[in-house]
């Protein structure tokens, strides 16, 4: 058996090598270099779909504020309103108040 007979091992001939292909620490390689491309690009997929979802949270909160401040007026009419009914309502308390008051000392026979 020749040396190159015996470093290809398993009976194999120098001119058999080319058949065998490449060998299988190379195609490892191969696979795990294929496993982290995929597992690159996955992540970049989600990455681009956390900036999409990103954009349409900033759109959403943009919309929020701008009806806010779109109900700013109504909310401040409505304050106004209802502290001038709380006022309206104590001067009427009030009113029946000194009229309860009065008519006790009144006299109808």
């Amino acid at each position: 058996m020749s040396s190159n007979e015996m470093s290809l091992g398993s009976g194999m001939r120098a001119g058999d090598a080319s058949l065998a292909g490449p060998p299988p620490r190379l195609i490892q390689a191969y696979k795990d270099n294929d496993v982290d491309q995929a597992i690159i690009e996955e992540r970049e997929r989600e990455i681009r779909k956390i900036n999409r979802d990103l954009v349409l949270v900033n759109e959403m909160f943009k919309d929020v504020a701008s009806l806010v401040e779109g109900q700013r007026g109504t909310v401040e009419q409505i304050a106004v309103a209802t502290e001038s009914s709380h006022e309206r309502a104590q001067a009427g308390l009030e009113q029946v108040q000194q009229a309860a008051a009065n008519q006790s000392s009144c006299c109808i026979s």
